[in-house]
């Protein structure tokens, strides 16, 4: 239903409209010109306001640059970024630099950084390889038990067996530890709130991938 306030603009619009071509026809230009600026000042008190924008995609472009080296040059990374940002409401940000943190933050979560990966290769095997060759030879033959001639396999072999009889990834969410469930959770609903329910299955699926090569990695 059309209130009070309404029907008094599209009134007074209307007598403008034919104040305006009365004057036109009349050819009295200074009456013609005075109604047209009152239609347009009205016109300009009438119109709605527009959404206020904090900052552009091109704002996010720009710390996403500065911030990330990877923006533009990794394009696993970059393409998620691209797809991340586009689930994101730029309206709980208050400026492109925190939008660009967090959606980086997200990113390094999916994609651990490669100087991280190294780091867990280096204390995994940083006993290895420091003594001779002749050394490291000897100790390694003094350290492994005689094998037993039998069929069964030895105790020695028992780890190598159990991380052979891999159930492969994580099909979907509950099949993953309630540690690794919770976080999967939090991050969805940080990042991807506002997501299709496309975008959100792809994003548990990517996330609980992430996961289960870290738990492999660390030999969980």
């Amino acid at each position: 239903m059309t209130d009070l306030a309404t029907m008094m603009r599209e009134q007074l619009s209307s007598n403008l409209n034919a104040q305006l071509d009365s004057a036109v026809q009349a050819g009295d230009l200074v009456a013609a010109r005075k109604a047209n600026e009152q239609l347009n000042k009205l016109a300009a008190t009438t119109a709605p306001a527009g959404p206020v924008v904090k900052f552009t995609a091109a704002d996010i472009r720009k710390e996403l640059e500065a911030k990330a080296p990877w923006f533009g040059i990794d394009p696993r990374r970059s393409s998620k970024a691209l797809e991340y940002g586009k689930m994101m409401d730029s309206n709980r940000f208050d400026n492109a630099a925190k939008f660009a943190e967090a959606l980086i933050a997200a990113i390094d979560e999916e994609f651990p950084p490669a100087g991280g990966r190294r780091q867990e290769a280096d204390d995994a095997g940083g006993n290895d390889g420091g003594s001779d060759d002749d050394a490291g030879g000897a100790d390694d033959t003094a350290a492994k038990p005689a094998r037993k001639k039998t069929d069964a396999p030895s105790a020695a072999d028992a780890p190598a067996a159990r991380r052979g009889a891999s159930n492969g990834p994580w099909a979907k969410l509950s099949d993953a530890p309630p540690a690794v469930q919770k976080e999967i959770e939090r991050t969805l609903d940080k990042y991807c709130r506002n997501g299709t329910k496309e975008q959100k299955e792809q994003f548990t699926k990517d996330a609980l991938a992430t996961h289960y090569a870290t738990q492999q990695r660390k030999g969980k």
